[in-house]
């Protein structure tokens, strides 16, 4: 497999995470998910609980304060960073990218020739 222009992770339980479309982990590979959020931004926090990748915000907070969270490559720890459209996310064997909806409906009315927004 060729990957190019990739972000390298390393946690404390010394696995490696690619963020270009999937997750390598010493025996799992899966794909990215994408996360479409109205309001940005967004507290790292509540990504993590509301796409299930953690049972409560309690439990955000404690592996986010214990560095095993990656925000687009790079270890982080504020429990409150603030997420924006296009930031990669990456806990476990699971990684997220956060789009917001309003700019993808932009999007897609331009190519579209519309003007109108939904």
């Amino acid at each position: 497999m060729q990957i190019s222009n990739e972000f390298i992770c390393l946690h404390r339980r010394d696995t490696l995470r690619i963020s270009i479309g999937f997750i390598m982990s010493k025996n799992n590979i899966h794909e990215t998910r994408v996360v479409k959020i109205r309001n940005l931004p967004i507290e790292l926090y509540l990504i993590l609980k509301l796409e299930n990748m953690v049972q409560s915000g309690g439990e955000a907070k404690f592996v986010i304060g214990e560095g095993l969270v990656c925000v687009n490559g790079e270890v982080e720890t504020r429990k409150r960073k603030k997420i924006f459209s296009g930031d990669l996310i990456s806990y476990g064997n699971e990684q997220v990218q956060v789009v917001d909806v309003q700019t993808e409906i932009r999007a897609e009315n331009r190519l579209s020739g519309s003007t109108k927004e939904s």
